[in-house]
Formats: C-alpha cells, sequence, structure tokens
C-alpha cells in the first residue's frame, strides 16, 4: 500500500510515522525493519519514503528543511584557540 503526503508539516509527521512504525513493530513481533529513501524531486523539495509494512511518502520544501535544521554556531568555523 503506497500512500502520498504533501502536508504542511511533513518532517514531523515523517518522524511520527517512523514512531508508528517502530512502536507497531515492536509491540507485534518485536522484529521488522525500516527503510528510508530520499530524493530530491526538485530544487526546492525533497521526497522521503518510508517503508515498512506500508510505504509513506513525505514531500519536504527547503524551507520547512531550512526551519527544522538546526542553526549552524558560529564556533563551529572559529579556529582561535
Amino acid at each position: 500500500m503506497s500512500t502520498y503526503q504533501d502536508a504542511s508539516e511533513p518532517i514531523n509527521e515523517l518522524f511520527e510515522q517512523v514512531k508508528t512504525i517502530l512502536l507497531q513493530t515492536w509491540t507485534e513481533t518485536g522484529f521488522g525493519h525500516i527503510e528510508i529513501d530520499s530524493e530530491r524531486i526538485r530544487q526546492d523539495k525533497v521526497a522521503v519514503t518510508l517503508k515498512g509494512s506500508t510505504y509513506y511518502r513525505y514531500v519536504i520544501r527547503q524551507t520547512d528543511i531550512e526551519q527544522c535544521a538546526p542553526p549552524e554556531s558560529d564556533s563551529c568555523h572559529d579556529h582561535s584557540s
């Protein structure tokens, strides 16, 4: 079964779906796997497909990624020690 989702908060939904799949697997048998495929389908969008017993596809806008990514710290670039 495959579903396509272009939601307003796809990154949070993607992580919630991973959590749901893992909890379902652990509850039922304890055995299983999740496969995650990610591909840039346009300059401003990334398609992420979660594969478990059911497939889920999320399309994530570049702006979603920028909002969820941790900010770069200036200390990472500070080599004066």
